[in-house]
């Protein structure tokens, strides 16, 4: 079992290809996330997932580990 850091990662707001946060992203109602930093989009829960993954294996952007 991994235990992951989620209030320093914030996997939900993190955009999975650049590292930048985006605090509106937080909102529940906010289910499909478009980066205005990158352009990169991805369904909420995909980008959540994906934020995990990239932190278990260190390879999160912009966290440091």
């Amino acid at each position: 079992m991994v235990i992951l850091p989620t209030r320093e990662i914030k996997p939900s707001q993190r955009c999975p290809k650049c590292g930048a946060v985006h605090k509106e992203w937080a909102e529940l109602s906010n289910r499909h996330h478009a980066c205005p930093d990158c352009g990169f989009e991805i369904p909420r829960d995909s980008g959540s997932a994906l934020g995990d993954v990239q932190c278990c294996d260190q390879s999160t952007t912009g966290v440091r580990n």
